[in-house]
């Protein structure tokens, strides 16, 4: 008898457009992982394929062994390793990324005018949440705010 044993995640899973994940697991490997055809197929899932906004709302399970949207929405790391394209990208590829290329901190311009440029489509987070929005470095600098 064949014992499953857990891929288990390494430290993050991120959201992409048209219901893909970047999944980093322990072993090294990244992997993208196409969801549209499983959300399609699976009942629990079909709110995902409505609100794109939900989606980008993962979260990695306690221990790594899967992500989840909530408790009846989970996918195993078994099965996100087995469906995953692997990527030739390594976690250190991807911090030495987001430290030179996102932004955290306003540069020169007042808080207010970074969110009217936002609703108004001239700057774009590629991250929002209550605390913080994170921006392309390079479209901040573009406003010449440096």
């Amino acid at each position: 008898m064949l014992a499953f044993r857990s891929i288990r995640m390494w430290k993050n899973v991120l959201p992409l457009e048209n219901h893909c994940l970047l999944v980093f697991f322990r072993d090294g490997a990244v992997k993208k992982c196409d969801l549209q055809k499983y959300f399609e197929r699976t009942k629990a899932f079909q709110i995902l394929l409505k609100k794109p906004d939900y989606f980008q709302h993962v979260q990695m399970q306690t221990g790594g062994y899967g992500v989840a949207w909530d408790v009846n929405m989970t996918v195993s790391d078994a099965m996100l390793y087995r469906i995953g394209k692997s990527v030739p990208l390594k976690m250190e590829d991807f911090r030495n990324f987001a430290a030179h290329r996102v932004i955290n901190e306003i540069l020169g311009c007042s808080r207010q005018n970074i969110i009217d440029l936002t609703k108004r489509g001239k700057l774009h987070p590629i991250k929002a949440s209550e605390k913080s929005t994170l921006y392309l470095k390079s479209e901040i600098l573009k406003r010449n705010w440096q």
